[in-house]
């Protein structure tokens, strides 16, 4: 006879594992690592020019891990969901280009800032490599390869919030207002983030802040570094598009490959799951 407690227990217990599976998909934390050959200042930690984004995105609900600065290797960059290379002086290598791309390609996301004003931490090489970077990269899912000018926009003396977001992009969605910045440098090809709302050239942030899709992966340009320490508190525009840009949904792990995938207790209750599905069908069959 067909035991019916039994198998309502059956479906019961089912449909907890597919609940289970369902809310232990993907998490938000992520791992963020930034080269070794950054500028002194323009490191992201507890102190410096990015210590109010850094504390905002270590801290709790965030707790995203931010890494010390390291290589460029294939080993390093696969525990990163993010890498930063900000305002560098140094040009990349072979080796170097050959595994930020790769790690790119399979769901990385780079952000690259390129502002050559000395006071800055940066350099007049700054562009140059910026640029060797994003033409080894080539086109973006926008079908153009993004590039620094070496034209800039704006003064050294004095400082601008102005713009609109403009973009369905995660890291501006929501954000209304503009974005504090000093001088920046132009920027070209892929998606700008943000719409110029006034014909002054000094107001051009549409100009000096782009993103792009690679394959699985994006990459963000800031034509200046946007550092929310001289734009105001931790809950500036400049913050919370840096939380938002760091919080993006489909981060399951620190291995980029996996931006996508199931973590391994996904699986494990996937199998659960399919194990509780054919004691029910069996138990259903009973007579």
């Amino acid at each position: 006879m067909f035991n019916r407690s039994g198998a309502q227990g059956g479906k019961r217990l089912l449909l907890t594992i597919l609940v289970l599976c369902l809310t232990a998909g993907t998490g938000e934390a992520a791992t963020i690592g930034q080269w070794v050959s950054n500028t002194a200042n323009q490191v992201w930690a507890s102190s410096g020019n990015f210590s109010t984004i850094y504390a905002k995105a270590t801290a709790t609900p965030q707790s995203h891990t931010i890494e010390n600065p390291e290589a460029i290797t294939g080993a390093n960059l696969s525990n990163n969901n993010y890498f930063i290379i900000s305002n560098p002086t140094v040009a990349l290598t072979g080796n170097e280009l050959t595994n930020l791309v790769s790690w790119v390609h399979a769901g990385g996301i780079l952000l690259l800032f390129a502002d050559p004003d000395p006071s800055a931490g940066g350099g007049t090489s700054t562009v140059s490599i910026a640029n060797t970077v994003l033409t080894t990269l080539g086109n973006g899912a926008s079908g153009t390869t993004m590039q620094v000018a070496n034209t800039t926009f704006g003064s050294l003396t004095q400082g601008f919030s102005a713009g609109t977001f403009a973009s369905n992009d995660p890291a501006s969605s929501g954000l209304s207002g503009g974005m504090g910045f000093f001088q920046g440098y132009n920027l070209s090809g892929g998606n700008a983030l943000m719409a110029n709302t006034t014909s002054n050239p000094f107001y051009q942030v549409a100009n000096g802040l782009r993103v792009d899709s690679f394959q699985l992966g994006k990459v963000y340009v800031f034509g200046e570094e946007f550092a929310s320490n001289g734009a105001g508190s931790l809950n500036s525009n400049n913050a919370r598009f840096f939380i938002q840009l760091l919080s993006q949904q489909g981060l399951s792990g620190p291995s980029p490959g996996s931006l996508d995938s199931p973590e391994p207790a996904t699986f494990a209750l996937s199998g659960l799951a399919l194990a509780g599905l054919l004691v029910w069908r069996k138990l259903r069959a009973r007579p």
